[in-house]
């Protein structure tokens, strides 16, 4: 079962990474996007979630720091961000996109988001206009955990 934004699902349906990488026009994560998406981590590591900046993956789940900065170093030129929830074991890909060019000429992005589980399916969850935003998708998961296991009660 996937943990999606409207509850449980099966994850039998879904797209892998490699379908995601073929299907929409990414810009590489600059540091103003490291910068956000750190950020945006490190308020959810205040808060008491268990999130780490890495896919759903036991080999990832005991990583350093070091680990976590190399491999989003090696991920960043792709568009792509990861963030994992372990306790829900769900993990949360953000995928910087291509938007155009404003009128002035000034390169736009969005950013979609994708669940996944650990079958390695990914379900789509929105685009939103910043990394900030794509938090928000992962505290929907957290509330989402919170109102099943409130009806298990």
């Amino acid at each position: 079962m996937l943990l999606t934004r409207d509850g449980l699902r099966p994850a039998t349906s879904g797209t892998t990474i490699a379908e995601v990488l073929r299907a929409y026009a990414r810009l590489p994560m600059d540091k103003a996007d490291h910068r956000s998406f750190f950020d945006s981590l490190i308020d959810r590591v205040k808060q008491g979630r268990r999130v780490t900046p890495m896919p759903l993956s036991s080999e990832f789940e005991n990583a350093s720091r070091e680990d976590y900065i190399t491999f989003n170093q090696e991920v960043a030129p792709d568009g792509l961000a990861f963030v994992t929830a372990w306790d829900l074991e769900a993990s949360l890909m953000i995928v910087k996109t291509n938007a155009g060019r404003t009128f002035l000429g000034k390169q736009r992005a969005t950013y979609a988001c994708f669940v996944g589980g650990p079958s390695g399916a990914f379900e789509a969850a929105g685009v939103v206009s910043s990394i900030q935003a794509a938090f928000g998708v992962v505290d929907e998961l957290y509330r989402a955990h919170q109102r099943i296991m409130r009806a298990f009660d």
